[in-house]
């Protein structure tokens, strides 16, 4: 005769949601830092992280997933938008040059999903510069899309401090849980890889 262990019903066994090990809390206080020692490809880079929010950005402040600042002037971010519509948006102001893109589809997902952001200005093909994918899908609608002009060296890999879930010197910080967050340097890598 088997032996029975009982198991506790909670809300992500009841629904067969995915369970992420391993993530990290963030509540608007808390972030991670990182000063590489050198500067790597400032030209091509793969950013992942699997994400589960817990406040949106209907405070008119920036949630911010991943950035580095060393002004006003030069700064570049992953981040939700400041008002209620909760589109992903990248911010690249670098030495003046001053480029955005911002998805034209909102995230208000409680549950885990994944973001891929690539960026890759040695691509020769504007269109193909910055690549959102979110669960795999590429979303290619934007409200805006301005890229950086071929071979443009943005501020992301540089050796200033960068973060993992607020702005250096800004009010904005991420309200979630992150998990399985990689930088890939050097490399363009689709969501299949993480």
């Amino acid at each position: 005769m088997g032996v029975v262990i009982p198991q506790v019903v909670t809300t992500d066994r009841a629904s067969g949601a995915q369970v992420i090990d391993g993530s990290l809390k963030f509540d608007g206080a808390q972030y991670l830092t990182r000063t590489p020692g050198s500067a790597g490809n400032r030209r091509l880079w793969t950013w992942s992280a699997w994400l589960r929010r817990d406040k949106f950005a209907d405070d008119n402040t920036y949630h911010y997933l991943f950035s580095t600042r060393t002004s006003s002037s030069n700064r570049h971010y992953i981040a939700y938008n400041a008002d209620v519509a909760d589109e992903l948006f990248s911010y690249d102001h670098t030495n003046s040059n001053n480029k955005n893109a911002q998805t034209n589809a909102s995230y208000r997902d409680t549950g885990w999903y994944n973001v891929v952001v690539i960026y890759d200005t040695a691509n020769s093909d504007g269109g193909e510069r910055l690549k959102f994918f979110i669960n795999g899908v590429e979303n290619d609608d934007f409200s805006s899309y301005q890229t950086n002009g071929q071979n443009f060296e943005g501020l992301i890999n540089s050796s200033t401090e960068h973060r993992l879930g607020a702005e250096p010197n800004g009010p904005g910080y991420f309200f979630g849980s992150m998990s399985q967050v990689y930088f890939i340097d050097n490399q363009a890598l689709g969501p299949e890889n993480f």
